[in-house]
């Protein structure tokens, strides 16, 4: 039998591309083997142990995979309409089901959790903190800056440390949308935004206490580690977007 690739090039999003790892991990239950990943991101599967190799799509010959390769693909249905006129609504549903119903099936509840692993160390940082991660997104997803000063200065007052990461982004693709990080200063913590990878954001959120977000990638990267979580709310339903961890 050929090889087994899954094929996330048009897929730009850090939590969209997280959310695909269920998948994943279905695909390779289902074949018995490790699967091959195209994506823009591959350092988020280098660790993942469903996973036999990780390509940048642009450092690839799709051609070559095609003939060679038992190809699956996945959300190429974004804004788009189906030959039924059927548009896959990312806002309406899960984004893990998402990746699946392209795939011709679905997740059951205990199979909805995402998987990362940072591939670096993690470097010293300050203990018993929380971490926030204020950031523009779109105007339905958006905290206001006055609400995270607000919220930085109450848990300043009862006596928690803060660190806000977070960097600077744009969505691409169908919609267009700039993606900047509140930049403000933190009286008792630190101001970690634009300054760390995804790895150590991955350590930061899993040392802390508690991470605080909203609809995000970072979300999704945070349901991977054990930390609590504060998810708050949008317009989108939050039990499409709330991670699963242990079912």
């Amino acid at each position: 039998m050929k090889p087994v690739c899954l094929n996330l090039e048009e897929c730009n999003g850090l939590g969209d591309l997280i959310c695909a790892t269920p998948t994943i991990k279905k695909l390779h239950d289902a074949y018995q083997r490790k699967i091959t990943i195209i994506s823009q991101m591959p350092e988020l599967f280098k660790t993942n142990p469903y996973v036999e190799k990780s390509y940048k799509a642009s450092s690839i010959d799709m051609d070559y995979f095609k003939a060679n390769y038992i190809v699956h693909n996945s959300f190429y249905l974004v804004g788009k309409k189906d030959e039924r006129g059927v548009e896959h609504k990312h806002n309406m549903m899960d984004i893990r089901q998402f990746h699946a119903i392209h795939l011709g099936f679905m997740l059951t509840q205990d199979e909805l959790g995402c998987y990362y692993k940072p591939t670096e160390p993690k470097k010293n940082f300050i203990e018993k903190y929380i971490v926030i991660h204020p950031v523009n997104s779109w105007p339905n997803r958006t905290w206001s800056q006055d609400n995270w000063v607000k919220l930085i200065t109450s848990l300043t007052d009862m006596g928690y440390t803060v660190v806000a990461v977070g960097k600077d982004s744009s969505e691409t693709g169908f919609f267009n949308v700039q993606k900047p990080v509140f930049n403000f200063d933190i009286p008792l913590g630190q101001n970690l935004m634009n300054q760390v990878g995804i790895p150590q954001t991955w350590h930061l959120i899993n040392d802390s206490l508690c991470f605080i977000t909203m609809d995000s990638g970072l979300l999704h990267l945070a349901g991977t580690t054990d930390t609590n979580i504060i998810q708050l709310g949008s317009s989108i339903n939050y039990k499409l977007r709330a991670p699963y961890r242990n079912g």
